[in-house]
């Protein structure tokens, strides 16, 4: 399940940019194996890899 987890994280960085912290993701994704999937259409899921938009995305 690492994998799924890592390839959500991938799709939720394609689709909210710089509001995303793909990285964090990730990581998060290894720590905890995989057992807590994000899914990009629910906020309560991806909120930990929130963020305001990069100064360079305005």
């Amino acid at each position: 399940f690492v994998g799924i987890c890592i390839r959500n994280c991938a799709q939720c960085q394609i689709m909210l940019g710089g509001y995303f912290m793909g990285e964090k993701c990730a990581n998060f994704c290894v720590k905890h194996k995989g057992k807590v999937i994000p899914d990009c259409e629910d906020e309560f899921s991806i909120r930990p890899f929130l963020q305001k938009a990069p100064e360079n995305e305005y």
